[in-house]
């Protein structure tokens, strides 16, 4: 018996408290962008689901009023990929701006190359994150003596 296939039920569905702008498809595509690792995937599509937002002002002075079309918007991702990835957004669109590893997530005022240096809690080591401007990202740096692997190590250590 042949049958037209109905499709009612969907499969992901922003959440209410979503705004217009975290929904746009550049932002889409930059997830889709930090979801691959060396041109694999790295995140399964339930750790990029499960996790959860924050839109942040990391530019330099004070940010814009009413004007949430410079904020990033950084993702913490699901306990078990213990990383932040950074979505860079602006009159260009919407880029990647990074991923951060550890667990707790605190912006600094301190300015470096026009953008608020970065502080991310691993495994109880504090480790700065500052932005670079000719790779348009943020890369981590030396932190309380002790220098934490490089999102490359410390992703391939998840696979």
């Amino acid at each position: 018996m042949a049958t037209q296939v109905q499709f009612e039920r969907d499969y992901a569905a922003f959440g209410s408290e979503a705004r217009p702008f975290e929904m746009e498809d550049a932002v889409g595509f930059v997830i889709a962008e930090f979801s691959l690792h060396d041109g694999c995937p790295f995140y399964p599509i339930g750790a990029v689901l499960g996790a959860k937002i924050s839109t942040v002002w990391l530019g330099e002075g004070v940010s814009p009023e009413g004007d949430e079309s410079r904020h990033a918007i950084i993702f913490k991702m699901r306990e078990d990929y213990p990383f932040f990835e950074i979505v860079m957004r602006g009159k260009d669109g919407a880029r990647w701006g990074g991923s951060l590893y550890g667990q707790v997530l605190e912006v600094t005022d301190e300015v470096i190359a026009g953008h608020r240096v970065l502080i991310v809690t691993a495994d109880d080591t504090k480790v700065r994150y500052e932005f670079n401007a000719r790779l348009g990202q943020y890369v981590s740096c030396i932190c309380c003596d002790d220098v934490m692997p490089t999102m490359r190590i410390a992703r391939s250590q998840l696979h």
